[in-house]
């Protein structure tokens, strides 16, 4: 574009060039809001802000750019294009990646030519891919796709939806025609962004080792990749490599996500000595099933700390966690906490325990509170079911109908007491159902930890129910995805215990992927054969 001709945007844009972005701003503020150059003062402004740091000034300051241009008329798509560029990426440097998406919408259909188009389409697909919008990701790659049918960025878009979709077979095709199309002077983050998602394609294939080696071949490019370290520390955990999947695991405190699950801590991290005079603060900052999974590690913690353990959870977990040995104190998340001198992260402690694959600590650390609601009585084993989790990062869900189907057939005509587990809406689809007990809502993970007590077996798909069974210690038989999580280990023939983390628990993997059947039809038979053996009413 020409270059301006009022004096103020000369020496501002001079002093930008020269580096000097305080200056810049400096100088653009003398540009009138409805100059005719309003539109480049705002975008030099606003690239000048970048520079400083500020991206929320900046992201204002570069919307105000792209709505002035809009308004003109007096620049070509190309102009506007590179303006729509910058304000995306500056929104979503200030965390406003609804609004940068919103504008990218907005905006990109009114740019007939620019060879910048393809791309912000691209960019358009990958903001909405984490925020569910599939409509707008579908647009957003199929324009991309039409306009520049051999583009690396939009093959990467498609291979991202695919993902997140739950087609990882799908996204390494597109993953592997967008390395294709990668070139070999591209930049490191474009080719370690590339191979790591291809990993985490590979990994959900249940081809763990292929995933390892797509990160390995990465990092050399970038060793301190934040997410390439914490995707690699997945594939190393799932293959018994603690020491090198912990230490990768640390990589997250560098992702923002992460970042702000986490207070800002006030001590410093706990440096695994004995303090018996101090207090040290443990935090949780993953989901519900993470918390009870490590929760066995905190009494060892506190008889090596040999102080005061406060430990702040979710709300949903503080009426369990208070029955923790060794602990002290437990706190709502993002309460006051007591003074400390030390903290420590939850999912950090097998790290700083130098926990190893042999030396994982038994599940079953925490005590229910007496029942409010008895299981009916009769005949036969008492068994509760689960069957639906959360669909992010990945649907682990079976079907209802299917799994009630499964069970059903396996028992035949031996007695069993079915209780639904399931807490949230998806236990609508057991309602009515003649057979299955359903229990009062409950209100936290202490009201399902007092009705799974008094069961004999649990059967539940990769969820915190499966977690929680193992932490009070009720049998619990999982069903899990063919590219199942790291806590589960390497795929083993139906019904044998291979997870470290949950050594006498039978895991029924998907043959292959979205192979539900094939994995209820090996729980059937596990089922069957374990209802013919049950004469003393409790499954063996």
């Amino acid at each position: 574009m020409l270059p301006p001709r009022n004096p103020f945007l000369l020496k501002a844009l001079a002093a930008y060039q020269d580096e000097n972005p305080a200056q810049a701003v400096e100088w653009c503020d003398w540009i009138a809001a409805d100059s005719p150059e309003a539109a480049f003062a705002d975008h030099l402004r606003g690239q000048a802000l970048r520079a400083l740091g500020q991206p929320d000034k900046a992201a204002e300051a570069l919307v105000s750019a792209v709505k002035h241009t809009l308004g003109s008329g007096q620049d070509d798509d190309d102009v506007l294009a590179e303006r729509v560029r910058d304000t995306a990426e500056a929104l979503s440097d200030a965390g406003q990646d609804a609004r940068a998406l919103a504008l990218l919408m907005d905006v990109l259909p009114q740019i007939s030519a620019s060879p910048l188009l393809a791309s912000l389409w691209a960019q358009a697909a990958c903001l909405a891919i984490p925020q569910r919008d599939w409509t707008s990701a579908e647009q957003a790659v199929a324009r991309a796709m039409a306009l520049a049918p051999q583009d690396q960025a939009a093959w990467t878009a498609l291979g991202s939806l695919r993902l997140r979709r739950d087609d990882p077979v799908g996204a390494l095709e597109a993953f592997d025609h967008a390395l294709t199309l990668l070139p070999p002077s591209a930049e490191a983050h474009l080719q370690t962004a590339l191979l790591a998602a291809r990993g985490a394609a590979l990994f959900d294939c249940g081809r763990y080792q292929q995933a390892l080696d797509c990160y390995n071949h990465a990092l050399p490019l970038v060793p301190d990749d934040a997410c390439l370290r914490m995707n690699r520390a997945a594939a190393l955990l799932v293959q018994g490599d603690f020491a090198a999947g912990w230490h990768d695991l640390e990589f997250r405190w560098q992702i923002t996500s992460f970042q702000r699950r986490y207070r800002a801590a006030e001590a410093p991290l706990w440096d695994g000595r004995l303090h018996p005079d101090d207090t040290l603060l443990v935090c949780n900052e993953q989901a519900f099933g993470d918390a009870l999974m490590m929760a066995r590690c905190l009494p060892e913690l506190a008889r090596r700390f040999g102080g005061r353990v406060v430990v702040e959870c979710h709300p949903p977990l503080q009426r369990l966690f208070a029955t923790l040995p060794g602990v002290a104190e437990v706190i709502p998340h993002g309460s006051q906490s007591p003074e400390y001198q030390w903290h420590c992260p939850l999912m950090s402690l097998p790290r700083l325990l130098e926990i190893t694959a042999t030396t994982v600590p038994p599940a079953a650390c925490l005590t229910p509170p007496p029942p409010t609601a008895r299981i009916p009585d009769g005949n036969g084993p008492a068994i509760g079911l689960s069957w639906g989790g959360r669909p992010q990062p990945r649907d682990r869900s079976v079907p209802f109908a299917d799994l009630w189907a499964t069970v059903r057939q396996a028992a035949g005509a031996h007695p069993v007491r079915w209780v639904c587990l399931q807490a949230d809406e998806r236990r609508n689809e057991a309602s009515g159902i003649d057979g299955l007990w359903m229990p009062p809502a409950p209100q936290d993970f202490a009201d399902s930890a007092a009705v799974m007590a008094q069961l004999d077996w649990v059967i539940s798909i990769d969820s915190a129910v499966l977690h929680l069974a193992g932490a009070i210690g009720t049998p619990c038989a999982a069903l899990l995805l063919a590219g199942a999580d790291w806590r589960y280990g390497l795929p083993v023939p139906a019904a044998v215990c291979g997870s470290p983390w949950y050594r006498q628990m039978p895991l029924f993997r998907q043959p292959a992927l979205d192979d539900w059947p094939g994995a209820l039809a090996a729980l059937g038979e596990w089922l069957k054969a374990a209802c013919a053996r049950d004469d003393a009413g409790t499954l063996t």
